[in-house]
């Protein structure tokens, strides 16, 4: 019973929480307060059931870290989004981990067991033995009918208090309007939703920890590839592929710019129609040389050897991908998701020669799929304290007043978030070398921004720093 009506205790707390934060505004301080709130929950959680069991769980909050600082700070779509979900995804691994059975992170074969997905996306499955028991039964049927009793003297009591204060009455009118009555039953539908989530996930931390029931596990005989001839022709097949294309695209990464314009290609169609596609070779590299790693171990120098080419042309290939993005940005611009696209290369670049030192070292594969996990949630969640916006914003006003570019896309800068109105206030006021819009529709643009800004700061929920910042620069907009 104690136990039970703690669970409950901090679930209905979360689930208050969540409801008067969380469910219509995802960002500002309002999302960094529930996520704080969910942290003290698990801790509380784990305090209670004695479940402080591998210390490194708490790595996972390092990225919870980094992306709350950026959510605190800044007020752009990239860290809204990318930002929701780094620090659920890290408490979710942090939860189970922190309350599982011991085990040294060295030793550990994978951060994901099957247990993880079971107990974290589904956890309602042990949550019919919290209500079992006479004695227990026997206490919720009071509380019910103790509920039920209740109702009709509710409704006496509140039309007696209604006839008596004019204003509860208004009140109570509002409350059971017909048009309000219908998005009421809404919230409360997904707020018990949400709320029998949280109770479950934690009696299921609390139970992890008191079952000792070790970690649900699947047989799987991954050692799929049996022939090493096979496993070998299939690599050099891909790497002689990957060799034909690297030889074409020599001719234009060494030819540069007047290369291609002789055969009739724009910077805008080289760089932008291919860009993706490598993106998406580098990753898929990484994601079938993995593969092989985990199902054949990679015993023979050959194969290593293979692994190894094929990764190194990919780099080349990636290469080629970042001098086409520079190529677009110096005809183009910069813009946010060109600098994220520049990340995500170097990062997969990253990835990859991390891939090569555990070829070559003999990790075991465990060892390197949680090295580059941890490292992704890091690091992205780290990239989000980069104040990106306001940079592009910057660069390419700099550009433009230094005469480097003879257009600057005023109408892009203008929608990006309060991190880049800084910049574009500062850039209102200065000697522009080229008429390139009208000053006074840049200068009502920002004005509007302002009093955009003046209405979200209402409420405290919605602030970020860069919303302050804004408004700081923008003060002479009035």
């Amino acid at each position: 019973m104690k136990n039970s009506l703690v669970i409950f205790l901090i679930a209905f707390g979360l689930t208050i929480g969540f409801h008067f934060l969380l469910a219509e505004r995802m960002f500002g301080l309002a999302f960094i307060f529930f996520v704080l709130l969910g942290l003290l929950a698990i801790l509380g959680v784990a305090a209670f059931a004695k479940g402080f069991h591998n210390g490194w769980a708490f790595l996972f909050l390092i990225p919870v870290a980094f992306t709350l600082i950026a959510e605190l700070l800044y007020a752009n779509e990239v860290v809204h989004r990318l930002g929701f979900f780094i620090p659920f995804i890290s408490l979710a691994f942090f939860a189970y981990w922190l309350t599982a059975e011991h085990e040294p992170l060295k030793t550990l074969k994978s951060f994901w067991p099957i247990s993880f997905f079971v107990e974290t996306i589904f956890p309602f499955l042990g949550l019919g033995k919290m209500f079992s028991g006479e004695s227990y039964s026997k206490h919720i049927w009071q509380v019910v009918l103790g509920l039920i009793i209740a109702v009709p003297f509710l409704f006496i009591f509140g039309s007696l208090f209604a006839s008596a204060d004019p204003l509860f009455g208004q009140s109570i009118s509002h409350f059971f309007n017909t048009e309000n009555i219908g998005p009421l039953l809404g919230k409360l539908s997904r707020d018990g939703i949400v709320g029998v989530f949280f109770l479950a996930f934690g009696w299921t931390m609390f139970t992890r920890v008191h079952a000792h029931r070790g970690k649900i596990t699947i047989e799987r005989n991954w050692n799929i590839i049996r022939h090493p001839l096979m496993l070998d022709t299939f690599l050099i097949v891909l790497n002689v592929f990957f060799l034909i294309f690297l030889g074409y695209q020599a001719v234009y990464f060494f030819g540069g710019a007047a290369m291609i314009q002789l055969q009739g290609i724009t910077y805008a169609s080289y760089a932008r129609e291919g860009f993706f596609q490598l993106l998406m070779v580098g990753a898929l590299v990484f994601l079938l040389s993995s593969a092989i790693y985990r199902t054949s171990r990679i015993q023979r120098f050959l194969t290593c050897l293979l692994i190894t080419t094929l990764i190194v042309e990919t780099g080349v290939i990636l290469a080629s991908a970042l001098k086409r993005l520079i190529l677009y940005v110096q005809a183009y611009g910069l813009t946010v998701s060109r600098s994220w696209a520049m990340i995500v290369i170097l990062f997969i670049a990253a990835i990859l020669i991390l891939l090569i030192m555990s070829l070559w070292r003999r990790f075991q594969f465990s060892t390197l799929a949680k090295i580059s996990f941890l490292s992704t949630l890091i690091f992205f969640s780290f990239v989000l304290l980069f104040n990106m916006e306001g940079f592009v914003a910057r660069w390419n006003i700099q550009r433009f007043l230094h005469q480097q570019s003879s257009t600057l896309d005023v109408s892009y800068l203008e929608h990006l978030s309060s991190d880049a109105l800084p910049e574009l206030a500062d850039f209102s006021i200065q000697s522009w070398p080229t008429v390139i819009t009208d000053r006074a529709l840049v200068q009502t643009t920002l004005k509007n921004a302002r009093l955009n800004l003046l209405e979200r700061s209402k409420d405290w929920r919605n602030l970020v720093w860069s919303d302050y910042r804004a408004l700081t620069a923008l003060e002479s907009f009035k």
